[in-house]
């Protein structure tokens, strides 16, 4: 198990071994937590899945909005 610095981790979560949390990255109380998370991210549920993520240059986005917006930008099937 590897915790980046300036991690938070909630009251109750459980980190599994094997996990690798990034630097700033924030996990919500109660999530159990196991894979791999990058810098500056929010995870969060059971199991835990990224929920937030910053970006330089658009700033805090949820992750669903994030894969709208590729899911947008790529060519049309047909």
């Amino acid at each position: 198990m590897r915790i980046g610095p300036g991690c938070w981790i909630g009251t109750n979560a459980v980190i599994l071994p094997g996990t690798v949390l990034g630097r700033n990255v924030v996990v919500a109380a109660g999530s159990v937590v196991r894979g791999e998370f990058p810098d500056h991210c929010v995870v969060g549920g059971v199991p835990a899945k990224m929920l937030r993520r910053y970006d330089a240059e658009t700033g805090w986005a949820r992750v669903d909005s994030l894969q709208a917006q590729t899911t947008n930008a790529s060519p049309a099937n047909g």
